[in-house]
């Protein structure tokens, strides 16, 4: 994971997982986040001069994804058979 990464460009990474050619197209980067998550190779130009996610790109999110600490975790106590019955 790079730790050198802006929340700002991480937001851009994930628009262009998301973004599908028919429904929803590649955002407009600016040059300054394209240029740095082309230098890092998170990003390439494609055939028709727009970016696209690269394998790396991809894999730098599948990773943060999976490195997200939950921030409650609620734990129903457990009854024992004598607290279901009733008298």
């Amino acid at each position: 994971m790079n730790r050198a990464l802006l929340p700002e460009e991480i937001n851009w990474l994930r628009m262009m997982r998301d973004a599908k050619p028919e429904t929803n197209p590649a955002p407009n980067i600016p040059a300054r986040v394209a240029l740095k998550l082309r230098f890092l190779g998170l990003v390439a130009p494609n055939k028709q001069g727009e970016w696209e996610i690269t394998a790396r790109g991809r894999e730098e999110l599948r990773e943060r994804g999976h490195n997200v600490v939950p921030l409650l975790r609620i734990v129903r106590p457990v009854r024992s058979r004598a607290q279901h019955s009733r008298p």
